[in-house]
């Protein structure tokens, strides 16, 4: 997650963010750290506390976590 970035809780529920498929991708993640990537814990605790209402933002960040486990999907626990 990226250093001062600030995520809030949305005033409006937001119709265009498909929260199911958020819930999943979150679910998807978590997996994952239990696994190999112990180190995404603090962004996945944070962005769990948005699972009923997330907004653009939110899927912004669980998209980059996504491309960062892309990215670092050689390095393993030894």
């Amino acid at each position: 997650m990226a250093f001062g970035l600030k995520l809030g809780q949305q005033e409006h529920p937001n119709s265009d963010v498909n929260v199911h498929e958020y819930q999943s991708c979150i679910g998807l993640v978590m997996y994952a750290m239990l696994g190999t990537h112990p180190n995404i814990s603090f962004t996945i605790t944070h962005l769990s506390q948005y699972l009923s209402n997330p907004g653009e933002e939110h899927w912004t960040a669980i998209n980059c976590l996504l491309c960062y486990l892309s990215t670092t999907k050689e390095i393993k626990l030894v």
